[in-house]
C-alpha cells in the first residue's frame, strides 16, 4: 500500500515538472521563433525597408508577425475546430489600422495587449509553463528592442506647396532640405514629391520628419495644406 502510494506521489511530481518544463517543446518553440524572425528579417528590412525607405511600418510589422507566431502556436497545441480558430483571428477585425482617431503605434500596442491575453488564456492545461513564459519574453523582448535599442522614431509629414522647381531636380537634396528647414523650423528626413503644377509653377510635397523632436511643427513660408500625418 505505502509502495503504491509512493509511486503515485512520484507520478504527480513528474507531472508537475512536464507541466512547468518541457524542454523539448521549448526547444522546439525557440528554434521555431528564431526561423520566423529570420524571415522577417529578410522581407521587412531586406525587401520591404530597402525599397520604400519607410520606417513607419517597420514595428508594427514585426510585432503583429510576433503575435500572430504566438497565437498560431498556441492553437496549433489545441483541439479546435477550424470556426473557431477564425473566429479568433477575427478579434482582430475590430482593429482598424485606416483609422485617423489611433495612431498605428497605439493600434499595435492594443493588438499585442489582445493577442497576449487570449495566448495566456488559452495555453491553460495545453501548454507547459516554459513554453508559455517563452512567448511572452519573445513578444516582450521583441517590443523593447524596437522601442528602446533600435529607436524607430515615429515618422510624421507636412504637406506642402512648394514653389522652387529648380531644388526639387536630382542632385539638390541637401540644399532642397536646408530650404525647407529655414521656412519651417523643421529637420527634414526626407522629401517626396506627390504633383507638379507646372501653370502656378509650383509642386505638392510631402516633408518627413520625426515627430518625437517637434510634436508641434510650425509652418512656413511654404505654405501647409494640411494637417500633420503621423503613420505610426
Amino acid at each position: 500500500m505505502k509502495d503504491s502510494l509512493h509511486l503515485v506521489s512520484n507520478k504527480d511530481r513528474l507531472d508537475l515538472f512536464s507541466n512547468l518544463f518541457d524542454l523539448n517543446a521549448t526547444l522546439g518553440l525557440g528554434i521555431a521563433y528564431v526561423i520566423h524572425l529570420v524571415v522577417l528579417i529578410i522581407l521587412i528590412f531586406g525587401i520591404y525597408y530597402t525599397t520604400f525607405r519607410r520606417k513607419n511600418f517597420v514595428f508594427t510589422f514585426f510585432l503583429i508577425g510576433s503575435i500572430v507566431f504566438s497565437l498560431s502556436y498556441v492553437m496549433s497545441n489545441l483541439n479546435l475546430s477550424m470556426g473557431f480558430a477564425l473566429g479568433l483571428f477575427a478579434i482582430f477585425g475590430i482593429i482598424r489600422y485606416r483609422t485617423d482617431l489611433i495612431p498605428y503605434r497605439e493600434m499595435t500596442y492594443l493588438f499585442i495587449i489582445i493577442g497576449l491575453s487570449v495566448l495566456n488564456g488559452l495555453s491553460k492545461n495545453n501548454l507547459s509553463f516554459s513554453e508559455v513564459t517563452l512567448l511572452n519574453l519573445l513578444t516582450l523582448l521583441t517590443v523593447f528592442i524596437f522601442e528602446k535599442v533600435l529607436d524607430l522614431r515615429n515618422e510624421s509629414f507636412k504637406v506642402v506647396v512648394y514653389e522652387k522647381l529648380d531644388l526639387l531636380q536630382p542632385g539638390q537634396e541637401e540644399q532642397l532640405k536646408q530650404d525647407l528647414k529655414h521656412r519651417t523650423g523643421i529637420t527634414v528626413e526626407k522629401v517626396d514629391v506627390v504633383k507638379y503644377n507646372f501653370t502656378k509653377n509650383s509642386a505638392i510635397i510631402k516633408i518627413y520628419y520625426h515627430s518625437k523632436k517637434y510634436e508641434n511643427g510650425s509652418g512656413g513660408d511654404g505654405g501647409m495644406m494640411s494637417d500633420d500625418g503621423d503613420d505610426d
